[in-house]
């Protein structure tokens, strides 16, 4: 309290530097003629610009100022999530892309198990494959291999593996996967089409 009393004082002093002039020459009559009204209209020029317009616009100034921070503050975080939600969608979508691709290779690939019967004839087939198209004989009766035949041969392997350890995590947890959905689905999907073509008697 003390501390705001010496600084209305201070305050009121600062501002009787411009006033008492201004009272003094309004007093004597001195402030609607020459000189005296020059030093008049010079001090009140003064006197609203140091005691009136500069605090005001200061105290305007700081209002805004904390408004501003304040917003800005809040935008920010505005900004912030809607980022992280931005960057949530696009790894949502990675995220969906790659169980996609994942699952679409390993049906793929259960699909081939099943017509050549089982991962002998996968074998099989892979190894004819590998020899027909990628390799050969060399002229001394060696297998030839390069790189495309190992890279192949590798990628058959682990999405074999994939599939199987895929088809055991499913026996063992019980869960559903997406391919054990779409078949189930495919498969009521024939039953109301059966259902269908039946007569109704």
């Amino acid at each position: 309290m003390l501390r705001k009393t010496q600084a209305e004082r201070r305050w009121k002093a600062f501002e009787a530097l411009w006033a008492t002039p201004i009272v003094v020459l309004e007093a004597r009559g001195e402030h609607r003629e020459g000189l005296g009204r020059l030093l008049h209209t010079w001090l009140d020029a003064y006197h609203a610009l140091w005691c009136v317009f500069l605090p005001d616009v200061l105290e305007s100034g700081w209002k805004s100022s904390v408004k501003y921070r304040i917003g800005s503050k809040a935008e920010g975080r505005r900004t912030v999530d809607r980022a992280l939600c931005v960057c949530r969608g696009f790894g949502a979508v990675t995220i969906l892309l790659v169980y996609a691709i994942f699952y679409t290779v390993v049906y793929f690939y259960d699909v081939f198990e099943a017509v050549c019967q089982g991962v002998l004839g996968v074998g099989v087939v892979i190894s004819a494959t590998n020899y027909w198209w990628f390799a050969g004989f060399a002229d001394n009766g060696d297998l030839l291999l390069d790189e495309s035949v190992l890279l192949f041969t590798c990628a058959v392997v682990g999405i074999s593996l994939a599939s199987h350890l895929l088809r055991w995590y499913e026996s063992c947890v019980g869960e559903l996967s997406p391919a054990k959905m779409a078949s189930n689905h495919y498969a009521e999907w024939q039953c109301d089409l059966e259902e269908l073509d039946k007569p109704n008697v």
